[in-house]
């Protein structure tokens, strides 16, 4: 066995240290860089809407005398659904963070939600009706400027009474009132909508001709569920669009950082992957952009390597490290150089270390020769 493999950790360590280097590896820390910004729980203690705290009382359902307490969280779960389908919900209410994975009701009876009654009046069944009302009626307005013989065009719809008919949507006469297609602006918006939501089964029937001319009848529900659609599609595509926009965005600056921190003197920075998609992540988050999936680090790597060609990534266990080139190459020739002088330092500083853990030993030896045991 040799004197180093037996002599104690710390001589081992004086023994085996490689020559000091220029600069010193540091492992950069991105979340001194960046800010919190999970979005507020819900207080369960405030009320449910406004998230305020004010001098109104709140009401509470589960305190309710009534047989059936829970009823109103009923009532207010369904309502809370139909307005954020009709993008009339306040920034104070989120659907997501009302919904622990049980729906809507039944967060609310597990922390027994509470609300102002003034609050409540304004999402209660009448300002439901309403709300869908004024949406119907706005699509059936739209565009009457566009009349191409100069005539004031009528903006309502006349109810049929016609028994045997069915909706032009759904093919359905049901028990509801079916509502016959008076204005050319319905027919033009129906075809826009069919487009956006590329339904060609409904392009389809609007080929065979305009919808005043076909007698087109329908159900108030059927065509607002078709604008809704509608709707919906147009903002998933320029939420995409958007969100192209601000992940350009995120990806300069996170390019720009790693530059500045490679521009300070005296280390040489390593950047870890999973930070560095976490600090992606929240920057995203911060410009608003609500990502529906985790980050791919293979994708955000390439993207970083393309726009810092002097960028290297290597594997350590399960994490990927990011270093320069420069960074690596200078470290390996420190490593690599034979300089008898620091050599003949530490070999000096470890014969210190051996002197002074021998003349700390007390167990001293105590046994004896016999005469002549030196002699052939």
């Amino acid at each position: 066995m040799t004197a180093a493999a037996a002599a104690p950790p710390d001589i081992r360590d004086a023994l085996f240290q490689t020559a000091a280097m220029a600069k010193k590896f540091q492992l950069v820390d991105t979340f001194e860089q960046r800010t919190s910004t999970t979005p507020p729980e819900t207080n369960w203690k405030l009320c449910l809407v406004c998230q305020e705290e004010t001098t109104e009382s709140l009401v509470c359902p589960v305190l309710s005398k009534r047989r059936d307490p829970g009823s109103g969280y009923t009532t207010m779960a369904a309502n809370l659904v139909k307005f954020d389908e009709l993008g009339k919900l306040p920034r104070t209410v989120q659907l997501q963070r009302l919904d622990e994975g049980q729906g809507v009701e039944a967060t609310m009876v597990a922390h027994q939600a509470k609300w102002h009654k003034t609050c409540m009046l304004q999402y209660n069944n009448t300002m439901l009706r309403r709300a869908e009302k004024r949406l119907i009626a706005s699509s059936s307005a739209f565009g009457s400027t566009d009349n191409v013989s100069g005539k004031r065009a009528r903006t309502h719809s006349s109810e049929a009474t016609t028994s045997g008919t069915s909706c032009f949507f759904c093919g359905k006469s049901g028990t509801e009132t079916l509502h016959e297609v008076a204005t050319f602006q319905v027919d033009t918006r129906v075809r826009k909508c069919a487009a956006q939501v590329g339904d060609n089964e409904l392009m389809a029937r609007l080929s065979m001709g305009d919808m005043v001319a076909l007698e087109a009848k329908y159900h108030s529900k059927c065509l607002l569920a078709l604008y809704y659609r509608a709707k919906t599609t147009v903002e998933a595509e320029q939420k995409t669009d958007h969100e192209g926009v601000m992940s350009r965005i995120v990806l300069a600056e996170l390019v720009l950082y790693i530059e500045e921190t490679h521009l300070e003197e005296g280390t040489a920075p390593v950047f870890r992957l999973a930070d560095l998609a976490k600090l992606y992540t929240t920057r995203m988050e911060e410009l608003g952009v609500a990502l529906c999936k985790k980050v791919n680090s293979t994708r955000l790597k390439e993207r970083l390597l393309a726009q810092l060609p002097g960028l290297r990534s290597q594997s350590k266990g399960r994490d990927v490290l990011l270093a320069f080139d420069e960074d690596i190459g200078e470290a390996l020739g420190k490593a690599c150089e034979q300089d008898c002088e620091t050599e003949a330092v530490h070999l000096a500083r470890a014969a210190q270390i051996v002197r002074r853990y021998m003349f700390e030993d007390t167990d001293r030896f105590r046994g004896s020769f016999p005469g002549g045991c030196q002699e052939s």
